[in-house]
């Protein structure tokens, strides 16, 4: 699950649904979490269903839910993404590989499907470059 105080479940849920992303739907979600930085409080925002998990691509879907937010709610995402320290911030870009996501996410108004884009291209370089390696 994924979610805010400040988000819309149904809309959110609305908005990643418009997306067709493969294997995967989402349904608005209300929850308390125990920990972290809304630890107690009512949160709002989608779970994740993956219904066909051959398709489902979790590193796009991940990119997409980050590019919807912030269509959805520009202002928030923006200011999270500054309040993070400089070590989080490094973590995310070793975590994605470079700095590519971070820089999209930032400064594209639109980031999902450019951000998925990269996903694909690099999946993609990915498995032709393993497919000498292959044994059978």
């Amino acid at each position: 699950m994924v979610g805010a105080p400040w988000i819309d479940g149904k809309a959110f849920a609305k908005a990643l649904n418009e997306q067709n992303l493969k294997g995967v739907k989402f349904l608005p979600f209300h929850f308390k979490p125990y920990f972290g930085p809304y630890k107690n409080e009512e949160c709002h925002g989608v779970r994740i269903l993956i219904t066909d998990p051959k398709q489902f691509r979790p590193v796009s879907t991940d990119y997409m839910m980050m590019g919807v937010l912030k269509s959805l709610y520009p202002r928030e995402v923006i200011q999270r993404l500054k309040s993070l320290p400089d070590s989080k911030r490094e973590l995310f870009c070793k975590a994605n590989g470079n700095t590519l996501i971070w820089d999209i996410l930032v400064k594209e108004k639109y980031a999902g499907w450019k951000m998925v884009s990269v996903d694909k291209e690099e999946r993609q370089a990915f498995l032709e470059k393993r497919q000498k390696y292959l044994l059978y």
